[in-house]
């Protein structure tokens, strides 16, 4: 049950369950009324042009509200399900909320919804009131012309294709357990709260894509052991040495401890996401560059090229971004917030004053992790439905 005045703050916990019909009616107050029609609202960096159209609710074409400084906002209305209804501590519109996290997750686009509902106490969506509008206007404002503008336009083939993932993301969700959903579409969220971010602080956004996959992967992988190659003469030793043992059963106790985070993230994305499939899951910004590789505009190689070690190597250079973010404040080594010919990797050149020469190192770029992470949590969320 969510709070009784939301004051203009969102918690993501009381939002998780509106996309549900079961768990939202084991956590619903008093229906205040049960036929009245309710309404809630995306705001979406992208044209929607048409209805899209699901089992349970649809999602109106866009309205564009223009505002000052070249931006301007797209308010797409969405008809609620009939379980989202006016109840005593119930919120209809934060059944947009929890539904804008699907559908940045899908689109890999920026997607909000506003975070009270005074601007959706509407009766129908044939006439809506202007102030609502104005309200609504500011829940994602976006740059529509100049350097660093979004591309709002979508292809109906692309629709097309969001409409069906997205259905098939919702149907595979409600097949799992309430736990298991809750904690997919805490995931979920991230990948959401990172797209949203990132024009904000890069380095926020990719430490919130890396722990959205180290999330899934701890529970995709399970925990494997390393013992050390030396560990049988070690023991041997401590036999006749106590001091040794002591020391030996204090490695034993930290390694028993150690989650091996790095290599389950790793493991993860080989199995769920692998490199050989990279090439569709990561968008070019420049489609006439797709397939004319070579070393002058790469710069490195491309993915299908490369040995297993490079690629393992590249993925973990990755999750030390996160650590180094969490626990020293650092930014990612990258120059640029988006890929430019080369949409896999980017290469940061840095001079080494001991060896007088540049050493260079491969980051994979904010867009091959973030499809990584849309493909490998959405086979991961299919086959726990499957189960």
């Amino acid at each position: 049950m969510s709070r009784a005045v939301l004051a203009d703050h969102v918690l993501f916990n009381e939002c998780v369950y509106y996309l549900r019909e079961d768990l939202h009616k084991k956590n619903q107050g008093h229906i205040l009324d049960k036929e009245k029609q309710t309404f809630s609202c995306l705001s979406t960096t992208f044209h929607i042009t048409k209805p899209w159209i699901f089992e349970k609710f649809t999602i109106y074409p866009s309205v564009e509200v223009i505002l000052p400084a070249t931006k301007k906002s797209l308010l797409n209305f969405v008809k609620n399900p009939s379980w989202v209804n006016e109840a005593a501590f119930d919120h209809p519109h934060l059944f947009g909320e929890a539904l804008s996290a699907l559908i940045s997750f899908v689109t890999l686009r920026s997607v909000k919804s506003p975070r009270d509902g005074y601007g959706l106490r509407i009766e129908s969506l044939e006439n809506i009131p202007g102030h609502c509008l104005e309200e609504m206007a500011f829940t994602l404002p976006f740059l529509c012309a100049g350097p660093g503008a979004h591309d709002s336009r979508l292809e109906d083939a692309t629709e097309d294709q969001f409409i069906k993932e997205i259905q098939e993301l919702i149907s595979n969700l409600e097949k799992l357990d309430e736990n298991l959903y809750v904690f997919a579409l805490e995931v979920i969220r991230l990948v959401q709260l990172s797209i949203l971010v990132k024009r904000d602080d890069f380095g926020l956004a990719y430490l919130l894509l890396i722990s959205a996959i180290e999330a899934v992967s701890q529970k995709a992988i399970k925990r494997k052991s390393k013992k050390h190659e030396k560990e049988k003469e070690w023991e041997q030793l401590a036999r006749s040495n106590p001091l040794f043992k002591e020391l030996l059963d204090e490695y034993k106790d930290i390694r028993g401890r150690d989650k091996y985070l790095s290599d389950r993230f790793i493991e993860f994305i080989v199995t769920y996401s692998p490199s050989e499939e990279w090439e569709n899951i990561v968008k070019s910004r420049y489609a006439f560059m797709d397939r004319e590789w070579n070393d002058f505009m790469q710069r490195s190689k491309h993915p299908s090229k490369m040995q297993k070690e490079e690629i393992e190597n590249i993925l973990k250079n990755a999750y030390q971004y996160r650590s180094r973010f969490v626990h020293e404040g650092t930014q990612p080594p990258h120059k640029h917030p988006e890929a430019s010919f080369n949409k896999f990797f980017e290469v940061i050149e840095t001079y080494d004053p001991i060896s007088y020469h540049y050493k260079s190192e491969l980051c994979p770029t904010y867009e091959l992790m973030l499809g990584i992470a849309k493909t490998a949590i959405s086979k991961w969320i299919k086959s726990e439905a499957m189960k």
